[in-house]
């Protein structure tokens, strides 16, 4: 596990001051760095990725700190992700919206993602060696956010659903031919689902096309978390308390 503590040096914690810890349950947890918010880690634990305010250059940097090595990402003004690998980092870029970026941790060189017909582009989530990247972008002239798919240099959008007006990801499958995620309105959503054969539906259109047959009141509105290989669904609903609904594709 990363993420912050609001001490320095655990587990006495004399000296509250905010640090970036990693916790692997067999003992306290162990300060890696003290330097901004870690937003993302390696499947190895060695690597982690996140952001801080570079007062020199008056703005918010990326960086990346794999073993004792730490490099600060000049080009992203935030971390939304990393490869599972540690070798790619995700995130918008500095001073610009209408394109993100994914940086190479080998190369230092980074990659735009974004589309002329976008206002905006926004990446959610990465996954896989080559790597896989998905998001959204906004477009202005019709107020539409369209999903897409980034791999190997191609950008696929998604689409959106007949009434819709936003598709917007949040997980994508290793092999980046499975993306999920939430789609509809302001005043109506809907978990989807997208993949390479079978492209957009709902979750509940995928499995009455899988032979079951859902409640007629069956709800799946967000869908948050995807396996790595694109089986597995996790996600919630804004009940009270909050629900949480699984979906497993056979």
């Amino acid at each position: 596990m990363l993420g912050g503590i609001s001490c320095s040096d655990p587990p006495t914690c004399s000296n509250t001051s905010q640090s970036i810890t990693t916790w692997t349950g067999t003992a306290a947890p162990k300060v890696v760095y003290t330097t901004g918010t870690a937003r993302a880690i390696s499947s190895s634990g060695a690597a982690f990725a996140g952001d801080f305010y570079d007062a020199g250059a008056s703005q918010q940097r990326g960086f990346i700190k794999n073993g004792n090595a730490v490099t600060t990402i000049a080009d992203l003004s935030s971390v939304v992700g990393m490869s599972p690998d540690g070798k790619y980092v995700a995130g918008p870029l500095q001073g610009s919206s209408a394109q993100a970026g994914l940086w190479s941790a080998q190369t230092q060189a980074l990659t735009k993602i974004g589309l002329a017909t976008w206002t905006n582009t926004t990446i959610n989530a990465v996954n896989g060696t080559d790597p896989a990247v998905a998001g959204y972008g906004y477009i202005s002239s019709s107020d539409t956010s369209v999903g897409f798919r980034w791999k190997g240099g191609a950008t696929t959008e998604l689409g959106v659903l007949s009434g819709g007006k936003y598709t917007t990801p949040s997980g994508i499958s290793t092999d980046g031919s499975t993306v999920i995620g939430l789609t509809g309105t302001n005043s109506f959503q809907q978990a989807f689902i997208w993949t390479d054969k079978d492209k957009l539906r709902t979750v509940v259109d995928e499995l009455v096309a899988r032979g079951l047959e859902p409640a007629v009141d069956l709800k799946l509105t967000n869908a948050l978390f995807l396996s790595d290989d694109g089986k597995t669904i996790v996600g919630t609903e804004l009940t009270t308390p909050p629900s949480f609904w699984r979906v497993v594709l056979q």
